[in-house]
């Protein structure tokens, strides 16, 4: 064989290994060197060049009698690595512990490596103010973009701030009323608060408590609108709807708060229901309820939001719950920075309400 077919089966075995890492999730294990000379018909010396080479490139990792890995996100990426053809991303998020904050950073990290793609992680604190952000696009040359997820709402000195950047920039968040040139990509709060009221009243439950385990953010209001559209539509007002005067600030532990918050609305009303803001909410909840004496769905029901390593479904009982495809969340978004132009574009994501064991149906007992 000559030194030039050499060269392009060796280039062209690369290219295909390529694609299939860009394929595969972080740490899938690939086949085997003798797997791969019989797969692509190539002998096994020009296979161990091709995976020596990923390897130095950082694409891989061999692990001694356990096989060869999709390598690790964090592990940096090195620039100039031909892997990162789509640009550099700053992914920003709370450095807040909960499940869906960290679904959706692994989710932006999977996708970066599927884009070709170099992801910056920017952790914030919770004094931040976004200011650390700046002072990164500052300091780094070769930044294309940014996905934004933050605990506080955007003003509009930091939203002016933001455009005047000069590179495309999503947020995770629903937009502020003033609107802007951001792209903004978010669950439909509206919708969510909508479909987990209307299925309570669906149900016949009308002695409702809304247990506010979230700050009241923009988001938030946008929920609460939907929560106020599922009452009128069933002739009710909101001030039917029993609330407590506690409050959580940002940063706060919503299963701590969803606790109290709880157990002041059970303390002070006869409810057949409680609707809570977050999955951890509803399990404060839950705990108020075993040590007042009381069970659900039977005294009380509990339609909440979200996921929780499957929890929501294995818990005693098993929780209703609104949920937003977190991957249509991250594809929009990506799509946005990956085609310059698109900015000013608002993208709610439709939740799907997802009916389990927590609710009781109250329209016989009436």
């Amino acid at each position: 064989m000559a030194s030039g077919q050499r060269n392009t089966r060796h280039g062209e075995l690369k290219e295909m290994l390529l694609r299939e890492i860009r394929n595969s999730g972080i740490n899938t294990r690939l086949p085997s060197e003798n797997e791969l000379s019989r797969q692509f018909g190539v002998c096994r010396a020009t296979v161990n060049k091709v995976m020596v080479e990923l390897e130095r490139e950082r694409y891989i990792i061999r692990r001694r009698g356990k096989g060869t890995f999709v390598i690790p996100r964090d592990q940096k990426l090195e620039n100039g690595n031909p892997l990162l053809g789509g640009g550099r991303i700053v992914s920003v998020y709370p450095d807040f512990f909960s499940y869906s904050d960290w679904e959706m950073t692994h989710r932006i990290e999977l996708a970066a490596l599927k884009n070709n793609c170099e992801l910056v992680s920017l952790k914030l604190q919770p004094d931040s103010d976004l200011e650390s952000l700046f002072e990164l696009l500052e300091r780094e040359e070769g930044i294309d973009g940014a996905i934004i997820r933050i605990g506080f709402n955007l003003t509009g000195t930091l939203v002016k701030r933001l455009e005047a950047a000069g590179i495309p920039m999503v947020v995770l968040l629903p937009p502020p009323e003033f609107g802007g040139k951001l792209a903004f990509v978010y669950g439909d709060n509206r919708r969510s608060g909508y479909l987990k009221m209307e299925c309570l009243l669906r149900h016949g439950h009308r002695r409702i408590g809304y247990v506010s385990d979230q700050p009241l953010q923009s988001a938030g209001a946008l929920h609460l609108e939907g929560v106020k559209q599922a009452l009128y539509e069933y002739k009710l007002n909101y001030r039917d709807l029993k609330r407590s005067e506690l409050r959580i600030g940002n940063w706060s532990n919503p299963l701590t708060a969803g606790y109290r918050i709880a157990a002041d609305l059970l303390d002070r009303y006869d409810l057949t229901a409680l609707l809570t803001d977050s999955l951890p909410g509803a399990f404060g909840a839950l705990r108020v309820l075993y040590e007042c004496g009381l069970n659900c769905p039977g005294d009380v029901s509990i339609v909440t939001v979200g996921k929780f390593f499957g929890l929501e479904e294995l818990g005693c009982p098993a929780l209703t719950t609104t949920e937003v495809p977190g991957q249509q969340v991250v594809d929009r978004a990506f799509e946005l920075l990956l085609k310059p132009g698109q900015g000013g574009l608002v993208n709610p994501i439709e939740p799907v309400l997802v009916e389990r064991e927590s609710v009781r149906d109250l329209r016989g007992a009436q």
